[in-house]
């Protein structure tokens, strides 16, 4: 399937939409065996500049990066990396960093949201040891972060270093990705703001921070937004909120639901005998029948003067001098 679309597309990036599969050993027993996986079945083509900018916006859709876990990539894109950062992975979450350093180095890619491939999760995974860190996975926390250290890759100085907030690793990746491509990193008034209350709600959403923790990471995003004098007023209103509310620890209640939702399909696996990632695989390919139903690429609208103004002129210019504007044509965005 995926060599079809390389060649239909002449592409040398092509992403997929991850299916997840979290192992019944996985630390955080309200989301073990969770099998989540894209039904739809799309390819476009997508902006990476465009991509980027909403990701600083809403760090947690980090997925819809091409990542080269989750995609096909080029070895010449690779080695163009390696030319102009000495290597490929030059940050501590080397997956997220991939994702932004691909997106740096091409201006279009494709899209799939079908999957290609499956996330597996278990007790046993690095993601989950440092940014979780529950159950025994301490020692793989520190394994992890001996190798970094070891590979002189450190945090960037540009974000704050909460290594437990996802938002503020993929802020970090981008930062490192960033620097190291294109020169010096800086954040917009708006970035500052939608990530920093994007890592206050993952130090309050986290199942395994101590009070002492996270009144830590409180103080690390707060020191963040005083570098920008325009977020900091809006800062403490947004703590003293949060001040209110009450963390959920351990405590949290099961933040998926079962069954079919617009375009994902959210199903307890144990419940259909499915005990390991292998056989997750096997039955998101029965109940998507990929082999027999392959992917095509979509069909292109008429040229007319709104779709070349929608290809051509930014979104938000697009938007504010239309009426009711519609989404770019499939293929397009």
């Amino acid at each position: 399937e995926a060599n079809r679309l390389i060649r239909t597309y002449n592409a040398s990036l092509i992403r997929w939409a991850w299916a997840f599969y979290k192992w019944p050993d996985y630390a955080i027993q309200t989301d073990a065996n969770h099998l989540s996986f894209a039904f739809t079945g799309q390819v476009q083509r997508v902006k990476s500049r465009q991509l980027i900018q909403e990701l600083l916006r809403d760090p947690r859709r980090y997925q819809e990066l091409p990542m080269i876990y989750n995609s096909f990539v080029h070895r010449d894109l690779l080695n163009e990396l390696r030319r102009r950062t000495g290597r490929v992975f030059n940050a501590i979450a080397p997956d997220v960093y991939s994702g932004f350093a691909l997106a740096e180095v091409v201006d279009v890619f494709i899209s799939v949201t079908r999957p290609l491939g499956i996330a597996g999760q278990s007790c046993h995974s690095n993601g989950q040891a440092t940014i979780f860190g529950c159950g025994a996975t301490s020692g793989i926390a520190k394994e992890f972060d001996a190798f970094n250290q070891q590979s002189g890759l450190t945090w960037q100085h540009a974000v704050p270093e909460l290594t437990k907030s996802i938002s503020a690793v993929v802020a970090e990746s981008y930062a490192q990705a960033v620097s190291r491509l294109c020169g010096e990193v800086h954040f917009s008034t708006d970035q500052h703001r939608s990530l920093a209350a994007a890592m206050l709600l993952d130090l309050w959403q986290h199942p395994n921070v101590s009070p002492s923790e996270r009144e830590a990471g409180i103080g690390l995003v707060r020191s963040w937004c005083t570098k920008d004098a325009r977020p900091q007023h809006w800062f403490q209103t947004l703590e003293q909120e949060y001040s209110q509310k009450q963390p959920f620890g351990n405590e949290a209640v099961q933040t998926w639901q079962k069954g079919m939702g617009p375009s994902c399909f959210d199903i307890d696996a144990s419940a259909f005998g499915v005990t390991d990632v292998d056989a997750a695989a096997e039955m998101i390919e029965n109940l998507l029948g990929c082999r027999s139903r392959p992917l095509y690429p979509p069909r292109r609208k008429p040229l007319t003067i709104r779709t070349i103004a929608q290809s051509v002129l930014p979104s938000a210019f697009f938007r504010s001098t239309t009426k009711r504007p519609s989404p770019l044509p499939l293929g397009e965005g």
